[in-house]
């Protein structure tokens, strides 16, 4: 999935959720809601897409 669509941000994603179930603690809670709040929907219409193409 990364090869076919290397324009999409896997990992960040991934990174995102490494940080949140191992280092919940010392997570920045702003960066969650900036990513929540501005980056998240572009996301989850592009992977959308891809499921629509598949």
């Amino acid at each position: 999935m990364k090869n076919v669509y290397p324009d999409q941000p896997w990992n960040m994603v991934s990174g995102l959720r490494h940080r949140l179930v191992h280092d919940y603690e010392g997570t920045n809670w702003t960066i969650i809601v900036e990513v929540v709040f501005h980056d998240m929907d572009p996301f989850v219409q592009a992977v959308k897409q891809i499921v629509e193409e598949m």
